[in-house]
């Protein structure tokens, strides 16, 4: 090839070069993306966040065909039961082997010689879990779920999320830190799989019924996890020693402590929807809350990538100008994505099934949700990125606190109304301004302990 082919700006693609086509200049979009005040961008940047985007694409046609299963096989009381079980699990899945599971992201990508010990540390402090856990789990049962009837559903779908799903997302955020971006998102993939075969398979049962669901539940994230475990982890021979059980134990109780916080806060809504409003809203907002959830695919690819890179380097998020206008870019995109969603139910109302259309009435009134939740998600992940622990409990919690006394105080006034749905917009408002002012206040300052090193 003639030295000035290979001096060229790099193409996208053998087509652009074999038919002319113009070329994608990467040295221009890094200048354009500096003067925006946003860190550079390189081609391995955008390769890497292509394979994320890719999988999380792949996975959310997964989870659309699974979602459009389990609305038809569970009934609206069910399906908001069943909601509120998963976000109960969500919840203290982040407690299990009590944070360690965060330290392997850091240790990928800092120093991947030693996750042999963290492997081992971390399925000690997994099975130390386990109790605590199980004993939360019934206190929770006991506070929001009137419904005796229907505690062993409830433990099964609950020790899904605790154990297979964490673990799951576990051997993911080895492969992240491990710069393995495909592998990453291939494991959620399978789970996604697994969880959508078995939503097939529940939905042709005679009689489905939620104990039936639960079930098929645990089973297809135990099926997800061995696969993972066989085909994607990365094998490291485990090397527990005794002294180095508490090997960055402080660190991983502060992770988990965040960790707990912040699902908390995100999970929270749907257990107080469910307590307050009774199954059929709890039914109607998990419907809700699902198709939201679509607007945070390219959002959580990117934090990934953000996360990955503040580790590697502390100052390539630092200046205001550059947190001012990715916040404004996720803004965006989530209400973009969420208006297309929103417009293509408003013309087929029946185009994520008959209980979806239900909600297409509702969806139509929670316009800033989409955008403030996910940009509450990324403040939570720039905290965690720049080491702020700590920080990010306090956050996390303060944030839990507005949104619970808002979301009861909604209930209590509209209650037996279906008006309660506009205030929802303003409770994530002031959630999310809370969030706001505690995280770049945060930021602003240099951290009171520095992070441990591996």
């Amino acid at each position: 090839m003639p030295a000035d082919r290979r001096s060229r700006p790099w193409r996208l693609g053998l087509l652009a070069e074999r038919y002319a086509m113009p070329a994608l200049d990467f040295a221009r979009l890094r200048r354009a993306g500096q003067r925006l005040g946003l860190p550079s961008i390189s081609a391995t940047t955008l390769r890497d966040y292509a394979h994320l985007f890719s999988g999380s694409m792949g996975r959310l046609c997964l989870s659309l065909l699974y979602f459009l299963c389990l609305t038809h096989g569970l009934s609206i009381v069910d399906f908001g039961f069943f909601a509120g079980a998963v976000a109960v699990g969500t919840v203290l899945a982040r407690l299990a082997a009590f944070g360690y599971g965060s330290n392997l992201f850091q240790v990928g990508a800092i120093r991947p010689r030693l996750l042999g010990h963290y492997y081992a540390n971390y399925l000690l402090w997994l099975s130390a879990s386990i109790l605590p856990c199980g004993l939360l789990a019934w206190l929770s049962y006991q506070l929001f779920f009137d419904q005796p009837d229907r505690l062993l559903p409830y433990f099964l779908i609950v020790a899904s999320e605790v154990l297979p799903w964490r673990m799951i997302d576990t051997a993911s955020t080895v492969s992240s830190g491990l710069g393995r971006f495909d592998h990453a998102s291939l494991a959620f993939n399978i789970g996604a799989v697994c969880k959508a075969a078995m939503a097939i398979l529940f939905l042709f049962l005679p009689g489905s019924t939620l104990m039936e669901w639960a079930v098929l539940y645990l089973v297809s994230n135990t099926l997800a996890l061995g696969l993972i475990l066989v085909f994607l982890l990365p094998r490291r021979r485990l090397r527990w020693r005794r002294s180095a059980t508490l090997l960055r134990a402080r660190n991983a109780l502060a992770l988990s402590g965040s960790g707990l916080a912040y699902t908390l806060q995100a999970e929270i809504d749907k257990v107080l929807v469910l307590t307050f409003g009774g199954g059929v809203a709890a039914g109607m907002y998990a419907i809700c809350i699902r198709v939201i959830d679509l607007t945070a695919v390219p959002i959580r690819a990117f934090n990934v990538l953000m996360i990955q890179r503040v580790l590697v380097n502390r100052s390539s998020m630092a200046g205001r100008r550059s947190k001012v206008v990715v916040e404004l870019m996720i803004a965006a995109v989530s209400t973009l994505a969420y208006g297309g969603i929103v417009v293509a139910l408003w013309f087929a109302p029946n185009l994520l099934g008959h209980e979806v259309a239900k909600a297409v009435g509702l969806l139509g009134l929670l316009w800033l949700v989409p955008a403030l939740r996910n940009l509450i998600e990324y403040q939570v992940e720039l905290l965690y990125a720049n080491g702020r622990m700590t920080t990010t409990f306090y956050v996390a919690l303060a944030v839990t606190v507005v949104k619970s006394a808002l979301m009861i105080a909604v209930f209590w006034h509209f209650a037996g109304d279906d008006e309660w749905i506009t205030p929802v917009n303003f409770v994530f408002l002031a959630s999310y301004l809370v969030s706001t002012v505690m995280t770049y206040r945060a930021l602003r300052d240099p951290p009171a302990i520095p992070r441990e090193a591996p």
